[in-house]
This record gives C-alpha cells, sequence and structure tokens, in this order.
C-alpha cells in the first residue's frame, strides 16, 4: 500500500497496470510447470494452483491455458491423459515429463536464482517497496 506521499496518478497506474499484464503473460509458463512439478492436474486445477502459488497475482483466461498446453505438449515439456469425469466427457489431466522438469530446473538455475533470488537484489526490491528485513 502507498502512503499519501506516493500515492499513483491515474497515469501512473496506468503504465504499472501495463507492466502487470505483460509480466503475467511472459511468466506463464513458469507457473504452469511449478503448479505440474507439485503433481498432476486437469486445466481447471493448474489456474487454481497458479493463483494460489502467486498470491492471486498471476492469472490467465481458459484460451491462453489452452495455447499454452498445447504448446508445452508439442514440445514434450507436459504430457497429457483423458480421466474419466463423474459429471461429464472426460477430463485432460497433465503431467510434466522428465524434459519439462530439467527445463524449470535450468530456468530456475540461470534465470530465477541469478535475479529475483539473489540477495542483493531481494534487498533493494524491499528498500523500494518500504518493506523492513
Amino acid at each position: 500500500m502507498l502512503s499519501a506521499d506516493n500515492e499513483l496518478s491515474q497515469y501512473d497506474q496506468d503504465i504499472v497496470s501495463s507492466w502487470q499484464e505483460v509480466t503475467k503473460r511472459s511468466q506463464l509458463t513458469l507457473w504452469i510447470l511449478l503448479v505440474l512439478h507439485r503433481g498432476a492436474g486437469d486445466m481447471a486445477c493448474i489456474k487454481e494452483g497458479i493463483e494460489a502459488l502467486s498470491c492471486g497475482v498471476v492469472s490467465a483466461d481458459d484460451k491462453s491455458m489452452y495455447r499454452a498446453l498445447r504448446r508445452f505438449e508439442d514440445i514434450e515439456l507436459i504430457e497429457s491423459r483423458a480421466e474419466k469425469s463423474p459429471n461429464g466427457p472426460d477430463k485432460k489431466v497433465f503431467t510434466l515429463t522428465g524434459r519439462g522438469g530439467r527445463v524449470l530446473r535450468a530456468y530456475i538455475k540461470e534465470c530465477i536464482e541469478p535475479t529475483y533470488l539473489n540477495i542483493n537484489v531481494v534487498a533493494l526490491m524491499k528498500g523500494i517497496s518500504g518493506e523492513k528485513n
């Protein structure tokens, strides 16, 4: 929450909102693979997992999810199987493949750890946001 001295103008808030949307879209791969690393799930379960893990910051519409899941299946990061559903048609359940796990680990090691998990970057971000260590 911003103090009265740091309130954003509507223009500033529009810039932040635009930046957030771009960030959310660009991170969808990471969030889907993180959720599937925890265990198999259908699309609804994956969406719920993303929202829970990201504390409600990241969400995706069904169309984006279907496209991403199809793309990840095509490049063998995930696989799917049909499961009987008591309430209608079979549902598609997705799991992370060995390749998907390796790619996720490499991405975290090469991109997340040196940046977002870097203690100096975390301290800087906490200082900017006003959070105490």
